[in-house]
């Protein structure tokens, strides 16, 4: 699994706009591939995070799953600046994907693409 400080590559400490999540999208890209699907967005220094930026981060998450035949991925989401919200559990179901809090804050964010002909 690889291994993302958001706040060391962004450099701020509130996560807000669209442009500051596609900022990563070559980062991102380039874990999952590494990782085979599996990546740790740490959110270590970050105190704020905006559903926009959320969003955005999901739709780069969701581009590279098409765009890189994977079926799958697994994405944690550590030291998260908020709780686990309705507004963040909304978002991801706008993208069809699973978002779960673990007992210890971490967020888990699953998607498995169905392909044609599977059941």
């Amino acid at each position: 699994m690889k291994r993302i400080n958001l706040f060391e590559i962004v450099g701020k400490r509130v996560l807000v706009t669209r442009e500051s999540a596609r900022s990563l999208e070559t980062i991102v890209l380039t874990a999952l591939v590494e990782g085979q699907g599996e990546v740790e967005l740490d959110f270590s220094g970050v105190d704020g995070l905006t559903p926009s930026f959320f969003d955005e981060t999901l739709a780069i998450l969701e581009e590279s799953a098409v765009e890189g035949d994977e079926s799958q991925f697994h994405i944690l989401m550590t030291n998260p600046p908020t709780e686990l919200s309705s507004k963040f559990a909304a978002v991801s179901r706008g993208h069809n994907l699973a978002l779960d809090e673990l007992e210890n804050g971490t967020w888990v964010i699953t998607k498995s693409i169905q392909r044609e002909g599977e059941t």
